[in-house]
């Protein structure tokens, strides 16, 4: 900063005062050389540094000036600085004052000192006056320092000028004019001036000196600070080198942790991956298994299906024929009235003339009413008995569409309810690329690899749990299947019932229309005899009348001479007569054939009206059920997507659920390692670490894609399966309801159709009796006016007698050619019988082979379902079999992961000694920076002498010291690794004791499976026999079966007893089924108890590990005293090994003696399910962290005593069973 210049233009008079343009110009000019804007604002950084360029102070008041954003104008902000520096203004009357003046008019050069003038007054000072005025080229305006003058309280200025020998008008000389203004100093003789003048130029002087020696000191200053900075960079280098020396040996390191760490998961990966294989193919086989049960059960289900659709066939076409025969009865009753009412009306024309009480006539009568009543009483039976069937026929069609047929193969189910094997999430990729950690580093990875092994242990249980839900799954279906059988069984069986006793039903029919058609015959024999004797008696009594007409003739020919004249009068009116009656025929005839149009077209009208009445019904039931039924398909299609769309929903839900859950955790945790180890880390290390983060939330990222995108796919093939599944269900009862429809319009149509036939034959019917009675009417009247016209023409006989025999020819004509076509109808009627007497013959023959073929049928599938039951027993023993086999592997697998154990806890010794290694490294380098601390504490010591800007050094120590801190702190996590790799050896050596443990317990567990192999051959045994007896027994009553329907076929009894006599052996067949069930029953239960009993075991055996593990984390291993008891352990870790050796010697043994035992037939069924839950309880227990010791429960049960107890119950329910069917056969034997 410049002196305080009361004479300078710009200094302020109590406010601010605006620069001068000289002023202005510098400021402008340092501005621009700091590139700020002069017209602008500038923020805090910009003013400060324009500050130290001009050398101004600042003080806290400019600073509060600012805005809130920082920031000020920076003309404004030059003003006040430069005013606040200024002092308060003194009175311009002392001599301090002028020289001041001359002092502050000194020019400053860029680093704000004044630059010394030469002049001719004082060489040695330089001093020019008026720098403010001056523009560069020592010039300037005698206005601008009168102005100046007059600013400083000179009025005569001018006068000043003049009296010095200077123009007012031109440009001054600032040097003439400082050198004139001393020389008038000098030239006054005034020894207080030159005092006052020496006075300030000594001090002048010894300033300038000060500020000369200060720009030495400090030069001096700088170029140490150079040094100081060299030594500094050459420090950081150092460390830096030392730094990155240390950062290679640590990636180095964490290399080869990398590289075991892949290793040991490559090694995992390939022992998951076989077992995983070793499951999938075992579950293959289970499944292929099943499915070839479920594809036999569905090839016996079709089979019976085929029958009942055949036995439905049969039963439709015998009521078809039934319907037949009742409209053909119908058919023949209608022709035998029409037969009767003819033969009365010939009987009326030809014996009119007869007595009607003789006695042959009366008996005839009563003849024909016996039979027509026997007719009508053998209708009525037969209609009654046709209802009877057509409603057994629909409860039978009722009863057959219960059954809905199951599409859906066990391949398809299994793999809808258990899905299938995902990749391990734990599990990361082989090749991960290598990157740089601290020592901390390798407490993450050993944490990483405890949560892959805790993953794998949870695929493990997942496994299991799925396997043990399959064959839940299976037991169930095979529950459901065998109750599907028995249920298929018992309809069948009812249904062979039924149509052996509609069988029964029409073979009495048939053989009451055999008596029928017999007595048919009889009659017509009888009615043929008759009607030959009236024909001969006719033709004798035409051949009297015919002698007696012609006496008669003779006679009137002499009668017709004396009659001619009359005759011919009453030719006239016998004319007019015919005229009339002729008239009055035609009229009649043409009234008949109007009222015979009348009533065609009225019945046709009506018949027409009342088909498209019933068609249209049809139609509009078929279109209401047809919406109806798509309706349902529409709500059951919606309820089934929204259901399984729930469900899906559901399953998602939880699964994402669950799956974030595991994310939030695993990502909580590896922040949380992150977060420790980057606050310990450096920066390299930092953007390593978050690196990895990043790389494995992508890859968590990535697998929860591929799983919503596998849960996606899994829901869309479910949700088309289930829809393709349901609308070809749909489709099916759609095509069946129409097919039903169809039916029933036909049969409707049908029913229609003979109504109208019916209907039409009575109408007829009516009609011609309608007829006869007209034409009655008329005879009557004609014979009334013929017997008139015989009394009026007594004279006209002859010719009368002539027209009458010519009548009497026609009408016996006309009776012949009738009589003829009657009899020859009724012959074409009676062969028309007689066929389809033979085709019931045939029909019934043909039923009663049917039924004979229905029973060795059932006799076939009696057999068929026993040896199913054998095969499911031989099936059982196999899968035990199977699975023994798979413990032996399992066996095998766990004494391999024994000798792992062995290597990692080698590999854990080995990973101990380096670890001490780099312990004794790493204190050395400890002792290296601790030197390199002191040495660095000693120059601080050294240069605290130093002024303030060299802190920023020793702040850079510090921050060494801080990282030699962060040192000690890395070799207390080292020292606490080496601890938990300790303890690690602990637990691998408890590990191994419940290992040998295991191993002894399996021995102990072999002897009791012997045992139980042995019950289990003595019980298959004797259920082998009871099958046996069970067997022959069945087939005896089989044989007895056929040979009392034989009998009853053969012998004539009645109905009722033949029908109670088949109810009874139906009822003996069905109680021996029963039995037979109930025995299977007893089977099934027995397998399952044996199988929940090995859940139970599964399930103790889990809550067993469960309550060791809460021991075992209640337990807090006492660190100091396994760090001093370590080189203990070691010796004992080398005896345990021997000793683990000569056990697996034992075991191998053991094992031996179990694979002798292979050698024996069947022998091995229950020890398959002890091995089985063995395995499972060993690699549950292996997973359980292979931690703890399994301690003697007294929960766990042996196996023997279940055992033990079922074969007494097995025997005490035989003999009730054998009492049972005893009385059965003793039944079948009495009838």
């Amino acid at each position: 900063m410049h002196l305080w210049n009361p004479d300078e233009p710009s200094t302020p008079r109590g406010s601010i005062v605006p620069f001068s343009t000289c002023l202005e110009e510098r400021l402008r000019e340092a501005c621009e050389e700091l590139a700020i804007s002069w017209d602008r604002c500038a923020g805090h950084t910009e003013l400060l540094a324009l500050c130290e360029h001009l050398g101004l102070e600042i003080k806290e008041e400019v600073l509060l000036s600012l805005n809130g954003d920082g920031v000020m104008n920076v003309q404004e902000f030059v003003s006040r600085a430069v005013n606040l520096n200024k002092p308060p203004t003194p009175s311009a009357s002392t001599p301090y004052r002028q020289l001041k003046r001359h002092h502050s008019t000194q020019p400053f050069d860029e680093g704000g000192r004044r630059i010394a003038t030469s002049s001719a007054l004082t060489s040695t000072i330089g001093m020019r006056l008026f720098s403010t005025l001056d523009d560069g080229t020592g010039f300037t305006p005698a206005e601008y320092i009168l102005d100046s003058w007059t600013e400083e309280g000179i009025e005569n200025g001018s006068e000043i000028l003049q009296a010095l020998n200077f123009d007012l008008d031109g440009k001054l000389s600032l040097g003439d004019l400082t050198m004139a203004l001393e020389n008038e100093l000098l030239v006054t003789k005034n020894g207080i001036h030159q005092a006052a003048l020496a006075s300030f130029k000594a001090e002048l002087r010894h300033l300038l000196e000060q500020v000369d020696r200060e720009f030495r000191e400090k030069e001096k200053i700088r170029s140490d600070l150079e040094k100081a900075e060299k030594l500094k960079n050459q420090l950081a280098t150092e460390v830096d080198e030392h730094h990155s020396a240390i950062e290679h040996t640590n990636n180095l390191k964490l290399r080869k942790l990398e590289q075991d760490h892949k290793e040991k998961l490559a090694a995992a990966r390939s022992e998951l991956m076989q077992e995983i294989d070793r499951l999938q193919q075992q579950v293959g086989l289970q499944r292929e298994e099943l499915e070839r049960e479920m594809k036999k059960t569905r090839e016996d289900e079709s089979f019976l299906r085929d029958h009942l659709s055949i036995s439905v066939k049969e039963n439709r076409r015998l009521e078809m024929e039934l319907l037949d025969s009742t409209e053909k009865l119908v058919d023949a009753q209608s022709q035998i009235t029409k037969l009767q009412t003819s033969l009365d009306n010939m009987m009326k024309e030809k014996f009119g003339d007869l007595d009607l009480g003789s006695a042959d006539f009366i008996l005839q009568e009563e003849r024909f009413k016996q039979l027509r009543n026997g007719y009508e009483a053998q209708c009525r039976e037969l209609q009654d008995r046709i209802d009877e069937l057509q409603s057994e026929l629909q409860e039978f069609h009722s009863l057959g569409r219960v059954h809905q047929p199951c599409n859906k193969p066990l391949s398809e189910e299994l793999e809808s309810k258990s899905p299938g094997m995902e990749s391990d999430p734990g599990i990361g990729s082989e090749e991960v690329q290598p990157f740089s950690l601290s020592l901390e580093a390798e407490m993450m990875l050993e944490r990483l690899k405890e949560q892959h092994f805790q993953e794998m242990e949870e695929l493990r249980n997942q496994l299991e749990s799925k396997i043990t839900d399959v064959d839940q799954m299976v037991e169930k279906q095979r529950a459901t299947h065998e109750g599907q059988k028995a249920a298929v069984a018992l309809q069948h069986q009812q249904e062979v019932q039924a149509l052996r006793d509609e069988i029964a039903s029409v073979q009495s029919q048939a053989q009451e229309l055999q008596s029928q058609l017999d007595q048919v015959e009889l009659e017509r024999d009888c009615l043929v005899k008759k009607l030959a004797e009236e024909r001969e008696e006719l033709e004798n009594l035409q051949e009297e009348e015919v002698g007696n007409l012609r006496q008669q003739l003779l006679e009137t020919h002499t009668y017709a001479a004396d009659l001619e004249d009359q005759l011919k009068n009453l030719e006239a009116q016998l004319s007019e007569t015919d005229v009339n009656c002729h008239s009055q025929v035609d009229e009649l005839q043409k009234q008949h054939a109007m009222e015979m149009k009348k009533l065609e077209e009225r019945h046709v009208k009506l018949s027409e009206a009342r088909l498209e009445e019933g068609i249209n019904k049809l139609q509009e039931e078929k279109a209401e059920l047809e919406k109806r039924l798509l309706d349902d398909f529409e709500r059951e299609k919606e309820v089934l997507r929204q259901s399984h769309e729930v469900q899906l929903k559901a399953k998602l839900e939880e699964a994402k659920m669950m799956f974030d859950k595991e994310q939030d955790e695993f990502v909580q945790k590896l922040t949380e390692q992150w977060g420790k180890e980057r606050a310990q880390l450096d920066e390299q290390n930092n953007e390593s670490l978050q690196v990895l983060l990043e790389e494995e939330m992508l890859r968590l990222v990535k697998e929860q894609e591929q799983k919503d995108a596998k849960l996606r796919k899994q829901w869309e093939a479910e949700r088309a399966q289930l829809q393709q599944q349901h609308e070809d269900a749909v489709l099916q009862r759609l095509l069946e309801e129409r097919m039903q429809l169809q039916e029933q319009f036909q049969q409707k149509e049908k029913k229609l159709k003979e109504e109208w036939e019916r209907e039409r034959l009575q109408l007829e019917e009516d009609y011609e009796g309608m007829l006869d009675d007209r034409l009655n009417e008329e005879r009557k009247k004609l014979e009334t006016e013929k017997e008139e016209v015989e009394k009026k023409l007594k004279n006209v006989m002859t010719e009368e007698m002539a027209r009458l025999k010519e009548s009497h020819r026609d009408a016996v004509k006309e009776l012949t050619t009738k009589h003829s076509e009657e009899r020859n109808t009724l012959s074409s009627m009676l062969d028309k019988l007689r066929d389809d007497f033979a085709q019931e013959r045939s029909e019934v023959c043909r039923l009663a082979e049917e039924n004979l073929l229905l029973g060795q049928k059932m006799t076939a599938l009696k057999e068929e379902d026993l040896k199913e039951a054998k095969e499911e027993l031989t099936q059982t023993l196999e899968h035990l079999k199977h699975e023994r086999t798979t413990a032996r592997r399992v066996a095998e697998t766990f004494q391999k992961q024994i000798e792992e154990l062995h290597l990692q806890r080698q590999q854990l010794k080995d990973e101990n000694g380096k670890l001490s290694e780099k312990s004794s490294h790493d204190i050395a380098e400890m002792e290296d920076l601790h030197q390199q601390l002191a040495e660095l504490k000693e120059e601080k010591e050294n240069r605290e002498v130093f002024p303030a800007e060299d802190k920023n050094k020793v702040t850079k120590f510090d921050s060494i010291e801080s990282q030699l801190s962060h040192l000690l702190e890395e070799r207390k996590s080292v020292d606490k690794e080496t601890q938990s790799l300790r303890s690690q050896l602990a637990k691998a050596q408890e590990r191994v004791k419940a290992v040998d443990e295991t191993s002894l317990a399996v021995n102990h567990q072999s002897a009791r499976l012997k045992a139980d192999v042995r019950v289990l051959q003595k019980e298959r045994d004797s259920l082998k026999h009871e099958v046996a007896v069970l067997h022959k027994r069945l087939q005896n009553a089989n044989d007895k079966h056929h040979i009392l329907e034989m009998a009853l076929h053969s012998s004539g009894l009645q109905n009722q007893s033949k029908k109670r006599l088949k109810d009874e052996l139906s009822r003996l067949m069905e109680q021996e089924q029963v039995l037979l069930r109930q025995e299977n029953e007893q089977l099934q239960a027995e397998m399952r108890t044996i199988k929940g009993d090995l859940v139970q075991s599964r399930e103790k055996v889990r809550h067993l590990d469960a309550t060791v593990l809460s021991l075992k984390q209640q337990k807090q291993p006492n660190h100091l005293s396994l760090v001093k008891a370590l080189e203990v352990e070691n010796a004992a870790l080398k005896q345990e090994l021997e000793a683990q050796k000569e056990q697996n010697k034992s075991c191998e043994a053991g094992q031996g003696h179990t694979t002798s035992l292979e050698s024996l037939q069947q022998e091995n069924e229950a020890l398959k399910d002890q091995m089985a839950h063995l395995s499972s309880q060993l690699l549950e227990s292996f997973q359980a962290h292979l931690v703890g010791l399994l301690p003697p429960s007294p929960h766990r049960i042996p196996r023997g005593q279940h055992r033990g107890e079922d074969p007494d119950n097995m025997q005490g329910a035989m003999p009730e069973q054998r009492a049972a069917h005893a009385d059965s056969y003793r039944r079948i034997g009495g009838l």
